[in-house]
């Protein structure tokens, strides 16, 4: 009665045990069979445990490491995104800043040119001497001293 305690199939009733044996007290060897039968199954049953408490970690582990990567890519769009922003900011602000100064260069242009038509010459003098083109600053200078030497040669005559 004790072995059938500990066997696989305690709670079967005892009569079931042993028509299923085949004699009334198991040998030895039939009860280490089964012993050993129990202690491989248990073992078999805490290897698969711990394999699939392994896969499970390796899961999670694997998990993390894919989620890590995603917080990276986000992060990275993020800094680029931004990168475009602050880039196209600085673009628009140097075109703006060209667009005054050839605002301001067509505005003294067109001072110029008025100075020019209204006959006033100290005007036009200033704005040229004002203005940062050498080629007409030499234009006019030559000019300048053309008239004084025609002015002088017609003086002399």
């Amino acid at each position: 009665e004790r072995l059938v305690q500990y066997h696989p199939l305690a709670g079967v009733p005892s009569d079931t045990v042993v028509r299923l044996v085949g004699c009334k007290d198991p040998p030895r060897r039939q009860v280490l069979n089964t012993m050993v039968q129990t202690k491989e199954r248990w073992e078999q049953e805490r290897q698969s445990l711990k394999e699939s408490e392994m896969s499970e970690r390796r899961a999670a582990f694997l998990q993390s490491v894919i989620k890590g990567h995603e917080d990276w890519r986000q992060e990275q769009k993020e800094r680029r995104d931004l990168v475009k922003k602050v880039c196209k900011e600085i673009g628009n602000r140097v075109r703006a800043k060209e667009r005054e100064q050839l605002r301001h260069i067509e505005k003294a242009k067109r001072a110029r040119l008025q100075a020019l038509k209204s006959d006033n010459i100290a005007e036009y003098r200033k704005h040229i001497q004002e203005s940062k083109n050498e080629r007409m600053k030499t234009v006019v200078s030559r000019m300048d001293d053309y008239m004084q030497k025609l002015g002088a040669n017609i003086g002399n005559a």
